[in-house]
């Protein structure tokens, strides 16, 4: 279903904050903060490394705190084709179970949540034939139990290729019953510039509420992630309009619907032809987070963090941050205390030619550290999340190397 789509461009004066990194090897890594006789100690602690064999690289990772723990998606070779899986380990990064689900055709898995009945859905993409078929990707949801036992698998798109980038829980008590389901937005891909955001809402049950296609004025979009705060009916989701006048948005829609309450996209010295990867709700001070790369200038690329009012109206702050080269953002976790990590990869970040690095800022964007993580060859990192006791865990992939 087609829905046009307007948007508010707001354009910000880029601040740049030169950020120093320091080195330590670490794929999976806590960090907190602690008070020492009335002043802030800032401590970053590599609690533990854990690699995987078999897995071609993590996704995404969710935290389980019904049966506490974590929970890592991704792709693993099958032969001849892909399949989508999941690892579920203690907080000590311990294996406690890992499944594969497999289908005739390749499938893709990119995000994972896990909600508060113990049940786990992974979103990503199934692929449905050869190049040039008239179906050829669609959205996929697969939905366990908290054992990783299959329950159901939805396959959602109506045009060529519809694919899930993120996906996100709800859970709240409704007027008559419980109401629970999950929400995944991507992108779908008519071929040329025909590129557009799509939302898909199943419930609980797996019958489909919606699949909506968003279309922007400017040029071709597709959506990368999605937040859905506790207890509401709301959906802020982070776009990436392409084109010639490129720039990076945020939408707020209603659950239900997918109706537009808002839309935001922000641009200006420093943020045009910036690509998006997350957006978070800030509990701490009722605000939205987009984080995401500026476009690549000389040979440099920054990352880049705002603030957007929860209402939309405006912004509070936007800044960049230069870790020293290529710079890419890959995720954000937001802390009780409404500090922020930001996790990335950097060619500056260590040795190797490609490193993860953990950035920490303070609620107004202000940097607090930055570590690097890696060493030679390949580290990097796709995505993080919170981790108990105020820490982070970030996952990734690597070469084998250092």
């Amino acid at each position: 279903m087609k829905q046009p789509q307007s948007i508010t461009h707001l354009c910000a004066a880029s601040m740049k904050r030169r950020v120093l990194s320091g080195l330590s090897l670490a794929m999976i890594w806590l960090a907190g903060t602690m008070n020492v006789q009335g002043q802030i100690y800032v401590q970053s602690q590599n609690v533990f490394q854990k690699t995987y064999t078999g897995p071609t690289g993590f996704s995404d990772v969710a935290i389980n705190e019904f049966e506490p723990g974590f929970i890592f998606t991704g792709v693993v070779d099958a032969g001849a084709s892909v399949d989508p899986y999941m690892i579920k380990t203690d907080y000590d990064g311990q294996k406690i179970w890992y499944n594969s689900y497999g289908n005739a055709f390749p499938d893709g898995a990119s995000g994972v949540t896990w909600n508060v009945d113990n049940e786990l859905a992974l979103t990503g993409h199934r692929d449905q034939g050869s190049s040039g078929s008239a179906l050829e990707e669609q959205v996929l949801t697969h939905k366990t139990t908290g054992n990783g036992g299959s329950t159901w698998t939805r396959a959602v798109g109506d045009t060529k290729s519809e694919i899930g980038r993120a996906i996100d829980n709800y859970w709240s008590p409704g007027t008559q019953s419980i109401i629970d389901g999950f929400v995944t937005v991507g992108e779908v891909d008519l071929g040329s510039t025909q590129e557009k955001a799509v939302v898909t809402h199943l419930k609980g049950d797996g019958s489909l509420m919606y699949n909506k296609h968003f279309t922007f004025s400017s040029g071709p979009a597709g959506a990368t992630d999605i937040d859905i705060p506790n207890n509401t009916f709301d959906l802020f989701v982070a776009v990436n309009v392409k084109g010639s006048f490129a720039y990076p948005a945020v939408m707020n829609l209603d659950l239900f619907t997918a109706g537009i309450n808002w839309s935001r996209g922000l641009g200006g010295d420093g943020f045009d032809n910036a690509k998006i990867v997350a957006t978070r709700y800030v509990q701490y001070d009722n605000t939205v987070l987009m984080v995401g790369t500026t476009a690549l200038v000389s040979g440099n690329s920054d990352i880049f963090v705002a603030k957007l009012k929860a209402d939309g109206t405006g912004y509070n702050w936007a800044v960049t941050y230069d870790i020293g080269g290529v710079d890419v953002a890959a995720g954000v976790a937001v802390n009780a205390d409404g500090t922020i990590v930001i996790g990335g990869n950097s060619d500056a970040a260590g040795p190797g030619s490609q490193n993860g690095f953990l950035m920490k800022i303070t609620n107004n964007g202000y940097p607090i550290f930055t570590t690097g993580y890696g060493g030679v060859g390949n580290h990097t990192f796709n995505a993080l999340n919170n981790a108990p006791n105020g820490g982070v865990i970030a996952v990734g992939a690597s070469d084998g190397l250092g």
